[in-house]
């Protein structure tokens, strides 16, 4: 026996009006499920895990690996350099001589003094002589 297509609508109308609760009227069953199902895609879009906090926290899980990676590169950096001041006497004075202007004993210092002075920006006035 073939089911044909209008048979098909009684059986799934059948269905639908089984789910629906009794005394609702088909308009009011519909706005219902309409609310529901807006509410729903509404939560998942801007609720608290919805797509845009998601976006967000995936956004600011990858600023905080490149700060972290960031810090691991920086703090390898500083422990070279402590490890450096530590043991090897070339380092030591090169920052005492650079940040600190420690001398060695005997050396001599001469601060040069570049800047020029007010009268000789000044221009000397020419005169021309015509003869």
């Amino acid at each position: 026996m073939a089911i044909t297509h209008r048979s098909r609508q009684r059986q799934q109308q059948r269905r639908v009006d089984s789910l629906r609760p009794t005394g609702l009227p088909r308009h009011t069953f519909r706005s219902l499920i309409l609310f529901i199902a807006s509410v729903l895609i509404a939560n998942a879009l801007i609720g608290e895990r919805g797509l845009i906090a998601t976006h967000t926290a995936r956004r600011d899980f990858e600023h905080l690996a490149n700060e972290i990676h960031f810090l691991h590169s920086e703090n390898a950096r500083l422990r070279a350099v402590a490890n450096r001041l530590r043991s090897d006497l070339g380092a030591i004075e090169a920052v005492a001589r650079n940040e600190f202007g420690l001398l060695s004993p005997g050396e001599l210092l001469f601060l040069l003094n570049d800047k020029r002075s007010a009268r000789d920006d000044r221009q000397v006035p020419t005169t021309r002589v015509d003869h």
